[in-house]
């Protein structure tokens, strides 16, 4: 299962193993027993590739939705604030395009992962001079206020 977290489209034997650790994960994440090897072993394998900005998007966005899924898992150890900033530094990158596929996936997890305290973080950020930070941000604020403040 790391070798599929850390290379997933390699060939067609990885991409149906891939499918296999998305099925396994939710279940491993929550499990007592399956949890610590989750956080000590997948976890970090999918941060590096999803922090990787040179590694292929569909890689991207793959361990994208695998690190919003242990994060929103509820595991004991986990913390969920550091995924969010991870995924803050993703969205607000210079290479990030809030209309790509990579920047809808950080978007939706990131509105997975709402809080009053996110929400206070990027309505901060939109504050800023900088054009670029201060669109990205208005962008993720309107998706914020559509989950925190549901009509």
């Amino acid at each position: 299962m790391q070798k599929v977290a850390a290379d997933p489209f390699h060939d067609d034997v990885r991409r149906d193993l891939m499918r296999a650790v998305s099925a396994v994960l939710p279940y491993a994440s929550r499990d007592e027993n399956w949890s610590d090897w989750v956080l000590k072993k997948l976890y970090p394998v999918f941060v590096e590739s999803m922090e990787n900005e040179k590694a292929n998007q569909k890689i991207r966005v793959w361990t994208i939705r695998k690190v919003g899924r242990i994060a929103s898992s509820g595991t004991r150890l986990f913390k969920t604030v550091e995924v969010k900033k991870k995924f803050l530094r993703i969205w607000f990158s210079d290479d990030t395009d809030p209309e790509s596929e990579l920047g809808k996936e950080v978007k939706q997890q990131l509105v997975g992962l709402a809080s009053k305290r996110l929400f206070e973080n990027v309505r901060a950020k939109a504050k800023r001079q900088n054009p670029k930070v201060k669109t990205k941000a208005e962008i993720l604020l309107k998706g914020l206020k559509e989950c925190l403040l549901p009509e």
